[in-house]
């Protein structure tokens, strides 16, 4: 299986939340599946950050250590990567993450879905001149956009999407995830799909609520919608 990588049009758009929900579906539907969060910001606990819900997707021991071997650019600043390692005098070395990203997926077997989940959207910095968009082009991997159905979305979801198209990045699929103030959920994905300068990506619906919560947890996907969106050509 390829390695996907997980961006977004912004923050709190719900990548950590698709991801997971990946994750755990495909664990229960008997697929291999491992998820990794390189770069974190505004961590404030260790135990409840993205990089914890990822391991819980994973049915996972979350330990420190469990974290760090899952999200090693860890900052404690609720800012831009680029600037949250500047305060900790820590700065990303792109030729490390990108690495780091690659001998992950090489552990991985044949048949693993493998998920690196980026941070923030498609254009944040992650030092003052590589950006998230850098970082994907150089892993190659195929991507799964995340976007909101909130009102507005039409025009960052199709601004990233062409962003990445110009960049010769590979989009698999988008997943509309719900919004707290959603506006036409299936509206929004018809016209993403319609005006998408990617004439064969998957789509998934996700009109599921998002917060914290059993529900957070509880929401599984079918089998067929999985098999649908990963297997779609």
């Amino acid at each position: 299986m390829p390695c996907y990588f997980v961006t977004s049009t912004g923050t709190d758009i719900g990548k950590t939340y698709v991801t997971s929900l990946l994750v755990r579906s495909l664990l229960l539907h008997g697929y291999a599946a491992k998820a990794y969060k390189p770069i974190m910001s505004g961590v404030a606990q260790w135990d409840s950050n993205d990089a914890a819900e990822l391991l819980k997707a994973q049915g996972a021991a979350i330990t420190p250590e469990d974290i760090t071997a899952i999200a090693p650019w860890q900052f404690s600043h609720p800012l831009s990567p680029h600037r949250a390692a500047e305060y900790a005098q820590r700065p990303i070395d792109p030729a490390s993450l990108v690495a780091w990203c690659r001998d992950k997926y090489e552990l991985s077997n044949a048949d693993d879905y493998t998920f690196i989940e980026g941070v923030g959207g498609v254009m944040v910095p992650i030092t003052r001149s590589y950006t998230v968009l850098d970082w994907m082009r150089a892993l190659g991997y195929p991507v799964l956009l995340v976007v909101g159905d909130y009102l507005g979305t039409i025009s960052h979801s199709l601004s990233a999407l062409h962003v990445l198209h110009q960049t010769n990045i590979a989009v698999h699929g988008v997943v509309v995830n719900s919004s707290p103030c959603p506006v036409e959920h299936e509206d929004a994905c018809r016209i993403l799909c319609e005006l998408s300068p990617y004439p064969t990506m998957s789509m998934l619906s996700v009109a599921r609520k998002h917060h914290e919560g059993a529900a957070y947890h509880d929401n599984i996907l079918s089998k067929t919608e999985l098999d649908r969106f990963f297997l779609h050509s």
